[in-house]
């Protein structure tokens, strides 16, 4: 029986010593303080339009504006953030900085002063860039490459994400709708104050040295890199200031994120096609093209945080057995669907790959547009129903929630599973960079969707802004579907260039 228990350890390439073992305790620690940085980065998504409607009397366009430039703004500061930590910070102070910088910003937000609230939002932006790329690294550097337990690990570390964009939102916007918004951004900033003290205390006694350096220094000499690191602290502040003075006007910032994302696939084009082997380059072809289809996705979905936040505030019936339900808490309510549809699609993949059934990526992609289309679809039901009042009943936006995560299943976790399949080896983090950088620049591009639900502001009876929303949902859903056509009309050669039938 040993001697059959050790061949089969063999077999499969793992050591005796990682079967049968318990997660490493830094894991707690990571989703802890994932958990309290995702609770600040959803409350925030989900109260941002709000604000600038209610509070700081925005139109609709500007709103959506400055918003989408502040979201776009999220998800491309860690591309930077990575790169700083890898070869100058480290990922443990990474995170530290992170931190401190996502609570001065939330706390600064309960300036009522409008330049301060700008500034707030410049440091959030280089706090995540700190902190989101480097936490998932550094909890990475915690497993040997073999080990089976990585998997279950960051499937456990991605709950504290869905855990935290579920009671973030919820919480702070009770306390938004009975004390304010300014109360609710400090919500935000005890979060990470908790999960802060939590790391610092916690940090040398469970991660020991794992990323603790730069795994590629730009220097190798201790002196220097601490000039380094205190140079891109300065730099980093300095960047913040001007961030904030750019930020009340979206168009510098579209323009900025369209020369990086240019930046960024012609870099990725140039090394595609300085690749030896035909095969990879068409892969990495094919993976380009999820990228950029992935944009198209995004700004669809990200009309939760933009028109559908407003549709819901001034639309939506959100009565709820004699409570009125706050509206930022239907942006994000959707996730609470996501973890539950989760383990039923790896249970479908499964199934279906054991039947070499399991739909090609290229068509996983092309029905996450097809579902996106019937979430607009069952919104379109809800207010051609409901014209004569002008207030939709709130289970069609959560119908029309639970539709759109089926969508997200289908096209965010297979996009980061192709990025690892079709990438070379030494372009897979350069890809994953790209992919979130398409998802900031889908948010600039979501921004500018919404436009087509813009509500003048003289106009506010619900029986006047419903046509107004309808229409722009109609527009996004009967071209999210004629998308969804062309992308199946396409799949024969997408299939080719991936290496892939249709079903596998």
């Amino acid at each position: 029986m040993a001697q059959t228990q050790s061949q089969c350890q063999g077999v499969i390439g793992l050591k005796p010593s990682l079967l049968n073992k318990k997660q490493p305790p830094a894991l707690s620690l990571l989703f802890f303080s994932e958990l309290w940085e995702r609770f600040g980065f959803y409350t925030l998504q989900a109260l941002m339009v709000l604000y600038l409607t209610n509070s700081m009397h925005f139109s609709d366009e500007k709103a959506y504006g400055i918003s989408g430039a502040f979201s776009a703004l999220l998800y491309a500061a860690p591309l930077i953030g990575g790169w700083l930590a890898d070869r100058i910070v480290g990922f443990q102070r990474a995170i530290t900085v992170g931190f401190i910088l996502y609570m001065a910003g939330y706390f600064l937000m309960d300036s009522h002063a409008q330049m301060a609230f700008y500034f707030a939002m410049a440091l959030v932006i280089a706090g995540n860039g700190y902190f989101k790329a480097n936490v998932s690294s550094l909890l990475g550097t915690i497993y040997e490459d073999d080990d089976p337990r990585r998997d279950r690990g960051f499937t456990i570390f991605y709950m504290g994400i869905n855990i935290g964009s579920l009671l973030g939102p919820i919480s702070a916007s009770i306390i938004q709708v009975h004390y304010g918004y300014h109360p609710a951004f400090a919500t935000c900033g005890i979060g990470l104050l908790i999960g802060f003290i939590a790391y610092i205390s916690l940090r040398k006694r469970l991660l020991k040295q794992h990323g603790l350096e730069p795994y590629g220094p730009i220097s190798h000499n201790p002196k220097t890199l601490e000039k380094s690191r205190l140079v891109t602290y300065l730099a980093t502040l300095i960047l913040a200031g001007i961030v904030s003075f750019i930020l009340p006007y979206p168009i510098i910032t579209d323009w900025s994120l369209g020369i990086l994302s240019v930046a960024a696939i012609v870099y990725a084009l140039y090394e595609t096609f300085g690749l030896a082997n035909f095969d990879d380059k068409k892969k990495m072809i094919a993976l380009i093209i999820l990228i950029a289809y992935s944009v198209i996705f995004w700004a669809y979905y990200m009309q939760a945080f933009f028109s559908l936040t407003l549709f819901t505030e001034r639309n939506v019936g959100r009565h709820i057995l004699g409570w009125t339900a706050p509206t930022a808490i239907f942006a994000t309510a959707p996730n609470f669907f996501l973890l539950i549809l989760a383990p039923f699609f790896v249970k479908l993949w499964g199934a279906l790959d054991r039947k070499r059934k399991n739909p090609s990526i290229g068509m996983k992609f092309a029905l996450s547009m097809v579902f996106t289309a019937l979430s607009f679809l069952v919104i379109n039901l809800g207010d051609e129903l409901n014209f004569s009042t002008g207030i939709v009943p709130f289970f069609w936006l959560l119908l029309a929630g639970f539709v759109r995560e089926i969508g997200e299943l289908l096209i965010s976790p297979i996009g980061l599973s192709a990025v690892t399949r079709l990438a070379p080896p030494k372009l897979t983090g350069a890809m994953m960079g790209l992919w979130f950088l398409a998802i900031g620049g889908a948010l600039a591009v979501g921004g500018r969707m919404a436009d087509i639900a813009d509500v003048p502001q003289h106009v506010r009876s619900p029986i006047q802004t419903l046509p107004i929303y309808d229409h722009a949902f109609w527009v996004y859903t009967l071209s999210a579907a004629a998308i969804a056509i062309v992308s199946f009309l396409l799949l024969p050669f997408f299939n080719r260039l991936a290496d892939e039938k249709m079903f596998n």
